[in-house]
């Protein structure tokens, strides 16, 4: 919390812990297979590449291994969107009431 006031909390600046509590968020999101948390997951870090090519002047900003995540972000887009559409049309599955109680 000191970090918003312009202190750094063992050097780590207030933009660095928003960004982490975003991108904690966006991993909390896609775990329950939300399209709006893998669009805006793909969003942010796509917006983090632009930036850091333009501040450093070079495509070497981004790196081979930010472009790895990008494709992981766009993978993750299309796999909660499958997800949702398979939820809309796969029929209820009935659970037996053995099979609901689990082992004893």
């Amino acid at each position: 919390m000191l970090s918003l006031f312009g202190t750094s909390v063992m050097g780590i600046s207030a933009s660095a812990l928003l960004d982490a509590a975003v991108f904690g968020a966006v991993a909390f999101g896609l775990s329950k297979y939300s399209r709006f948390a893998a669009v805006a997951g793909f969003a942010f870090f796509l917006g983090e590449k632009i930036y850091a090519y333009i501040v450093t002047g070079s495509i070497l900003g981004v790196g081979v291994l930010g472009i790895v995540i990008l494709f992981g972000f766009l993978n993750g887009i299309h796999g909660a969107f499958a997800y949702q559409k398979l939820l809309a049309t796969a029929p209820p599955q009935p659970v037996s009431p053995t099979a609901a109680s689990g082992p004893l």
